[in-house]
């Protein structure tokens, strides 16, 4: 028999470089405008140029070019056209190395389909003919990226004697403005290292926006994905979470995220919206108001989701020591969604999103994340840890044992704490009466 301390065994969690992005909106000059835009365009040319140099590349040399060749390419092509040196060279050269990265996804998908087929696992494999990035036409190219280089965050005195916070980037004559000052000043002391300036079109007009990533130095890794599990008798406040489509997420504590369905609210003005720019002629006045009332909808509905994510991470975070959830693949779960309906509800819950800020936000606020194998959660009756068979309709849990009576979701987050401040990664072990810590039901 294995002995528990082979089961149980302990990895050091270890001190990594932190980085936090502040995204915020920008109002550049009329000429500052023009330099962006004008860059942006340069870049454009730079990815397609790039998308065709690789393609010949692989086809020659049944490979793809390392990021130093395409430096060198990129180092030649400035050499011998004079306009692109009116871009700062940090930004071409990550224009042709999204290329790459384009190429290096498909060849991934390929050597994936050849596993599938073959059975045959081969990080070696270079298919004959590899299938290449779309090239981007006008319009298409919208963000330029800064990296390391070129980027500096500002205090000016303003008009009014108070000092504002503004961005200085490489060949882009001017400071520019910044609106999201409170963000911005919580890093004074902190160093820019990349800065990417988002231009987003509303077929009336184009909007800017300033992504900076900040340097906050080297802190301890907050997230430590278990199996077997990671314990620590030092940890006292343990908090599960159940994700999930009809409550986004139930913690163990009684407290419950519903999910407000916000697709299905507004798709009826999606459709009258849809149908009315779909009746306009191309390229029209009434044309480009009507798609910008459509992209605003729809912005609408990805900031709201976005501000419901960061609400739900941070008051998870900053409610116990250790967060326990679920070791869940969100694509799997969608792809035995039942309706489109049910996938509707997946996009407005955002899981993968949640989980990924959830573990940011742990890295930086001395938290820890552990995960538990999901199996049995939902049935197992978190009171007597009797198995209470239910169906996707049930949300009550109903123990007929011990006359538990809770939503199902919460006592399947009580059943994922336990599980893990019990460091019980096998759910088909019968659960030892010790095990059912009392203490979890809020109910009892």
């Amino acid at each position: 028999m294995t002995p528990f301390s082979d089961l149980y065994t302990k990895s050091k969690s270890m001190a990594t470089e932190m980085y936090r992005t502040v995204k915020m909106p920008i109002r550049p000059r009329s000429e500052q405008r023009r330099a962006i835009d004008r860059f942006i365009e340069l870049n454009r040319y730079i990815y397609n140029a790039s998308v065709t140099a690789i393609g010949l590349y692989y086809e020659a040399n049944h490979k793809l070019p390392s990021e130093f060749d395409m430096n060198k390419l990129i180092t030649k092509i400035r050499d011998t056209s004079p306009m692109f040196k009116e871009s700062y060279a940090e930004v071409e050269y990550d224009a042709a190395h999204r290329a790459l990265k384009g190429y290096q996804s498909l060849l991934e998908k390929s050597r994936k389909e050849y596993f599938r087929t073959t059975g045959e696992r081969s990080f070696d494999y270079y298919p004959d003919k590899l299938e290449r990035p779309r090239y981007k036409k006008q319009g298409r190219y919208h963000s330029i990226s800064y990296i390391e280089h070129g980027i500096d965050v500002r205090d000016v005195k303003g008009p009014d004697g108070r000092i504002r916070k503004v961005l200085k980037l490489g060949k882009i004559k001017g400071n520019i403005k910044c609106l999201n000052q409170k963000s911005l000043s919580q890093y004074d002391e902190c160093e820019p290292v990349t800065c990417t300036i988002i231009r987003k079109d509303y077929g009336t007009h184009y909007e800017y926006y300033a992504s900076v990533t900040f340097d906050v130095g080297a802190i301890d890794s907050g997230v430590i994905n278990i199996n077997p599990f990671n314990l620590d008798p030092n940890w006292t406040e343990y908090m599960g979470v159940d994700l999930g489509v009809s409550h986004i997420a139930a913690l163990s504590d009684g407290t419950v995220f519903d999910n407000p369905h916000d697709y299905a609210k507004r798709k009826k003005d999606f459709q009258k919206k849809h149908e009315s720019y779909s009746r306009t002629i191309p390229y029209t006045e009434d044309n480009k108001k009507r798609r910008n009332r459509l992209k605003r909808s729809y912005d609408r509905l990805s900031n709201m989701r976005k501000d419901r994510v960061e609400n739900i991470s941070k008051h998870i975070v900053n409610s116990a020591e250790v967060v326990v959830m679920e070791r869940l693949s969100i694509r799997q779960l969608k792809g035995i969604s039942r309706s489109k309906a049910m996938m509707n509800a997946y996009s407005d819950a955002s899981l993968g999103t949640l989980i990924r800020r959830i573990g940011e936000k742990a890295a930086g606020a001395a938290c820890r994340i552990v995960f538990v194998n999901p199996r049995g959660t939902s049935r197992r009756c978190s009171a007597c840890g009797a198995d209470v068979p239910k169906r996707l309709s049930d949300r009550i849990h109903n123990c007929p044992y011990c006359g538990l009576t809770m939503d199902r979701d919460v006592n399947a987050a009580i059943n994922i704490a336990i599980r893990g401040s019990a460091g019980d990664p096998f759910p088909d072990i019968k659960m030892d009466e010790s095990l059912t810590c009392r203490r979890w039901a809020p109910e009892l």
